[in-house]
């Protein structure tokens, strides 16, 4: 977030708002609510950006410790303590730099209280999953929200939006045979398979339930991904929006991850391999590509199940450390919503409307941090999204997913939402679409 939004907020541009630890005999510790101790990379605070060799300390590992548990202070003073030497100055002086902004100051008492101490370390006790449901939970229907006149919001759509229709099978799999021969990914089990895939998917007409898949179907789909060019690879991404949406195939990825929390789970390490934000590739994906993988998401959203699987906290990928499931779906939302390419937008924001009606229908009774940073994360995403997007639809899907994260949403979040100018943003997107009936409600009651 402050890598995308600090240089319009604050006048300059911040790369990252630093999560700072000590990794020295084989433990990395960390200052949040007290002092914690982990096994090094595993730590809930996403991926590594940077690691800095300080140097060899003399102190004994068990005057160390002894040290650890007399603390009450951070990682600044543990360093100086170990090696009498200090962590580099652009990591430790952010904080000041960054709250001496004018929004770092309005920032200020919304921060503080993030990390009062009543939040006594949520993050790093067990999550619990989102408890999807179909009916808006007390919390929401007891919030002070449901007392207001806001009958657009309450009724809005929780139906996920899904992109279930069968694509020319015959022109996908031309492509595919072509592709795979000039990308050396070509042999005859090779060829087999897809050719009893394209029977089976053409079989089964309009149906969901797609029969005949023949055994091994996704080794050699992965195995092709991994061997094609990424502008070649998006029939096979195409083929996976059609197949998930199958019962069978849809449970059989869920599962996986069920029976081994700590799995290479198939799909989201598919996904995982064209997030930007997670592999820290610079070049944007092909067009296609980028457009197929979106829907594949979208369509998780077709089976309870994979919404479990997808939005998981408790199931990660490596990369090179544990991510969780959640982290790398909304990555892959955020690397796209800000897409100079329209159609890529517009399956970004069928991504974000899922996503938040999941998040709405999964709403804690109690106060959960790191499921209210989560809310954070996509709201600050969409009103920026909003704010720049030029087209009439797009900007409709993206009001509404914000309807669903803001409507019965913690204080925190609400005042995150007005620290970033959702208002503002939202009144003068209402000039550029005056005719929009629908876009005008929305808006008000938000």
């Amino acid at each position: 977030m402050a890598n995308t939004l600090s240089l319009p907020l604050t006048g300059r541009h911040i790369a990252g708002i630093w999560h700072t630890s000590i990794v020295v005999f084989g433990r990395e510790t960390y200052f949040g609510q007290g002092i914690t101790v982990e096994p090094p990379l595993m730590t809930p605070h996403g991926n590594l950006v940077e690691k800095i060799f300080m140097g060899d300390t003399d102190v004994p590992e068990d005057v160390y410790w002894e040290y650890i548990d007399s603390l009450r202070s951070c990682a600044y003073v543990v360093c100086q303590f170990l090696l009498n030497k200090h962590i580099p100055e652009y990591i430790t002086g952010l904080p000041e730099e960054f709250l001496a902004t004018p929004f770092g100051q309005q920032m200020a008492p919304l921060i503080q209280s993030m990390y009062a101490p009543n939040r006594i370390a949520a993050e790093h006790r067990p999550q619990p999953e989102l408890l999807f449901s179909t009916t808006i939970n007390s919390k929401t229907s007891n919030h002070v929200h449901a007392k207001l006149k806001t009958p657009t919001l309450c009724t809005l759509p929780k139906t996920p939006i899904l992109f279930s229709q069968s694509s020319n099978f015959d022109t996908i799999f031309g492509k595919l045979f072509i592709w795979i021969q000039e990308d050396n990914a070509s042999s005859e089990d090779v060829i087999a398979c897809f050719e009893a895939v394209k029977a089976a998917l053409k079989a089964s007409g309009s149906s969901r339930q797609i029969l005949g898949l023949p055994t091994g179907w996704w080794n050699v789909f992965e195995s092709s991904l991994l061997k094609l060019k990424p502008e070649h690879a998006f029939p096979i991404i195409d083929l996976m929006r059609v197949l998930i949406l199958d019962d069978a195939v849809a449970a059989a990825f869920a599962a996986e991850s069920q029976c081994k929390p700590w799995t290479q789970a198939k799909l989201i390490t598919l996904l995982a391999r064209f997030t930007k934000s997670q592999t820290f590739t610079s070049e944007p994906l092909p067009k296609s590509l980028h457009i197929m993988i979106l829907r594949l998401c979208c369509n998780f959203f077709a089976h309870k199940q994979l919404i479990e699987y997808c939005l998981s906290l408790h199931h990660n990928v490596n990369l090179p450390i544990p991510t969780p499931h959640r982290t790398i779906m909304t990555a892959t939302l955020v690397d796209a919503l800000l897409s100079d390419q329209e159609a890529v937008r517009q399956c970004a924001a069928s991504l974000a409307f899922n996503m938040a009606v999941e998040a709405a229908l999964g709403r804690p009774n109690g106060e959960d941090s790191v499921y209210e940073e989560w809310c954070l994360e996509m709201v600050a995403a969409l009103i920026k999204a909003v704010e720049t997007e030029k087209s009439n639809e797009i900007a409709t899907t993206l009001v509404k997913s914000l309807g669903h994260l803001l409507y019965g949403a913690s204080e925190e979040v609400v005042s995150l939402a007005s620290v970033l100018g959702c208002v503002e943003v939202l009144k003068l997107k209402t000039s550029q679409y005056q005719e929009d009936k629908l876009f005008h409600q929305l808006v008000d009651e938000i």
